[in-house]
């Protein structure tokens, strides 16, 4: 799956619970430290992430810097399908 796709599933995950503006720059938006996603409700939305994607999040995926942008994300899920 290429990254196109991934970034428009991600943000699909993430309008479920919270709109990201249209006009974010995807690239620096970082959901966790802007309260997009709460500490509650990160395990859901990686639960969701693992099935969305078919993929296994290791507690060292989900605690990196990477992992708290969208970009960042969208890497570190590419990198789980390649």
């Amino acid at each position: 799956m290429d990254k196109k796709k991934i970034e428009k599933k991600v943000i699909q995950i993430l309008n479920k619970r919270k709109k990201v503006k249209k006009n974010t720059n995807y690239k620096k938006y970082y959901y966790l430290d802007n309260g997009h996603i709460d500490s509650i409700e990160i395990m859901n939305f990686v639960l969701e992430l693992e099935k969305v994607f078919k993929v296994k999040l290791n507690n060292k995926d989900i605690i990196s810097r990477e992992f708290r942008s969208i970009d960042g994300l969208i890497s570190v899920i590419h990198k789980k399908l390649s």
